[in-house]
């Protein structure tokens, strides 16, 4: 099975656990990162070992990466609550490390960086972008089964990437439902 990593290009984490429990309070631009954390780990009820969701998020106006390594990963449900108090946790890591609230949990690392830290650890790894659009390219998942691929969710092409990156189009949707159509590919040619 191929190794997968997911990077969500995640608008400023500003969440906090008052959020969460009152309707409507959850900012509508990154409410779609947090369900694709699990929709994301969770396909058919099994869970996704073999794959790495990179949370790039803003705290404080400072870059970080929350990664969650699904061969490690405990405590995370099917349910958009269980990876917003997942987030949480890292959030209240990073602000306050020594606390009780802010113990991460196992398979859950903060790192202060920003995408470059990914293209570095994953140079040698495929690369696909995956884009609002009125298409779905689905041959370019089927076809392709190296070790290593690295989908982005939430980017723009500004170039930064490369041209060795290869584009997957899907129609306008969330990046939680886009997450949902490519693990629907992969699973169908693993």
């Amino acid at each position: 099975m191929s190794k997968i990593t997911y990077v969500f290009n995640s608008p400023p984490l500003s969440l906090n656990k008052e959020d969460l429990y009152k309707e409507g309070s959850i900012d509508n631009k990154i409410l779609p990162y947090i369900k694709a954390i699990s929709d994301a780990f969770f396909l058919s009820n099994n869970f996704r070992k073999h794959l790495t969701v990179v949370f790039l998020t803003e705290i404080d106006d400072a870059p970080y990466q929350i990664v969650f390594k699904g061969s490690e990963l405990r405590f995370l449900g099917p349910s958009f609550f269980s990876a917003a108090h997942l987030l949480l946790r890292a959030k209240n890591h990073i602000l306050n490390p020594k606390s009780k609230a802010g113990k991460l949990t196992p398979g859950i690392t903060v790192l202060k960086q920003d995408i470059q830290g990914i293209i570095k650890e994953h140079e040698y790894s495929n690369w696909y972008m995956v884009e609002s659009n009125t298409t779905i390219d689905r041959n370019s998942v089927i076809n392709t089964k190296e070790n290593y691929k690295v989908f982005l969710f939430g980017f723009i092409d500004n170039g930064k990437f490369g041209d060795s990156i290869e584009k997957l189009f899907l129609r306008t949707l969330e990046i939680d439902e886009q997450v949902i159509i490519i693990n629907y590919l992969i699973e169908s040619v693993e």
